[in-house]
């Protein structure tokens, strides 16, 4: 069942233009899912940890599910919903509700730089979700609370205001760091629906 503060999140998001980047046939399109669950005092998002692989752009970094749209793939939400069950076991057609999307985003990372990337947000209500990572693409994962990343967020306007620079976009959560693409959607998310961010 829906809240009010996923409902909030969705018209947040639906009320808006989505920036889209019209790339079909000339850039590598991908998709990501920022996933968001309700638990008994505030509400996650889930990061994966990527593996260590010297063909991935994103080694190593802190990342939401995601990746590469598939010719088989009818949509990019359908990509990011493929890729989410295979790195971490979540099937979001069954568990979620897609509460909208987010602006299309080109990585700044060299090796990345045909990229687009498409960050859509679901809302799984409960705390009981289970996660089973896929080895050979995650390393690791966490759920961090979006209270936390807003309070950081407001530190970050304190000390970089609306300067693009790269400390702006950058998150800590006990010890993972959360910068990059991953960095400036979190960023994205928290200024399209910082009015509701803060849990009562």
């Amino acid at each position: 069942m829906r809240d009010k503060y996923s409902i909030d999140i969705a018209n947040s998001l639906r009320r808006r233009t989505v920036n889209k980047h019209h790339s079909e046939g000339t850039h590598t399109n991908a998709a990501v899912v920022m996933i968001i669950k309700k638990t008994a005092q505030d509400y996650d998002t889930l990061f994966i940890k990527r593996s260590e692989n010297n063909k991935d752009a994103f080694s190593g970094h802190m990342a939401f599910p995601g990746g590469i749209k598939r010719p088989d793939d009818k949509s990019l939400l359908d990509t990011a919903i493929r890729e989410t069950y295979e790195e971490v076991g979540i099937k979001l057609r069954d568990n979620s509700v897609i509460l909208g999307e987010l602006d299309d985003c080109r990585p700044n990372n060299p090796r990345a730089r045909n990229m687009v990337v498409r960050p859509f947000v679901s809302y799984i209500p409960g705390e009981a979700v289970t996660v089973k990572i896929d080895n050979f693409e995650v390393a690791d994962y966490v759920w961090v609370p979006i209270e936390h990343l807003h309070n950081q967020y407001l530190d970050n306007l304190t000390n970089y205001g609306e300067r693009h620079t790269k400390k702006r976009f950058e998150y800590i959560y006990d010890n993972y760091f959360i910068w990059g693409l991953t960095g400036r959607i979190i960023t994205q998310f928290i200024e399209l629906t910082s009015h509701i961010c803060k849990i009562e």
